[in-house]
């Protein structure tokens, strides 16, 4: 899309979030493309992959990944994203837990507890998205207790330093994977929570499918299936481990090892 977008990211570096972003895109992994290195087919998935980043150049996408940072920080950046792009429609915070809150302040009073000023910076990130008209994504870690528990189906309360967050935000959705529960189930099985959504009802979506692989998505068939049929392979199956290897026999000439 050509949607103006501003991620802010502290838990990752720059170029691993973009490595990532370009697998996604391009459905070519890094141990695929040396799994295949030696072969045309190898070098079809690292053109693939660099058309991708290619694609990414050309996208107006801001990331910056600095490691502790404030909401001022963040407004600055996104006032100055949108005097340059004209608007901004997606920022993103990965994740909440590691904005820095040395200098928040309610009043003349400084937070005390960490979630007290966990939820301080909720109600900056809301006033943000207002500001901005546009949506402000949050990322939030789980507590730990979610372990514990024999059912593991996410609540609101299992948000990290959650009161503020509950309050503010208008859409919390809390993706789960039931094989971890139960092994027998498809380790592609995802199942997200919604447990707000201020003037849409609650519920559950069962037809998403996860490829840790290439960190996509999906629902229905793989997307890859498509490209992989074009070329007269058999579809890519998702396992445990990414994706089955695609039978010598069926490799087409121009994808056989010189």
């Amino acid at each position: 899309k050509e949607h103006v977008v501003y991620i802010q990211t502290m838990d990752d570096s720059e170029v691993a979030f973009l490595q990532r972003l370009e697998t996604k895109m391009s459905l070519v992994s890094g141990s695929e493309i040396e799994r295949f290195k030696s072969s045309t087919m190898g070098q079809s998935f690292c053109l693939a992959f660099m058309e991708a980043a290619e694609k990414l150049q050309n996208k107006p996408l801001y990331i910056d990944d600095s490691p502790s940072v404030t909401v001022e920080y963040i407004k600055a950046k996104c006032k100055a994203i949108k005097r340059i792009e004209g608007t901004i429609d997606l920022v993103v915070v990965d994740y909440i837990g590691q904005i820095d809150t040395s200098t928040v302040q309610s009043g003349k009073r400084k937070a005390g507890s960490r979630a007290e000023e966990v939820s301080l910076v909720s109600s900056k990130l809301k006033i943000l998205a207002k500001e901005l008209d546009c949506v402000v994504m949050v990322i939030v870690q789980f507590n730990r207790s979610i372990d514990s528990r024999q059912d593991k189906r996410p609540t609101m309360s299992d948000l990290k330093e959650s009161g503020g967050i509950e309050a503010d935000a208008n859409i919390i959705i809390c993706p789960s994977l039931p094989y971890k529960d139960d092994p027998s189930r498809d380790p592609s099985e995802t199942v997200f929570y919604v447990l707000k959504s201020k003037g849409s009802q609650t519920g559950s979506i069962e037809t998403i499918r996860w490829d840790g692989e290439h960190y996509l998505f999906y629902e229905g068939e793989h997307p890859r299936n498509e490209r992989f049929k074009k070329r007269g392979l058999s579809t890519y199956a998702p396992t445990d481990s990414g994706f089955t290897d695609v039978p010598t026999e069926e490799i087409p000439k121009e994808f056989t090892e010189e």
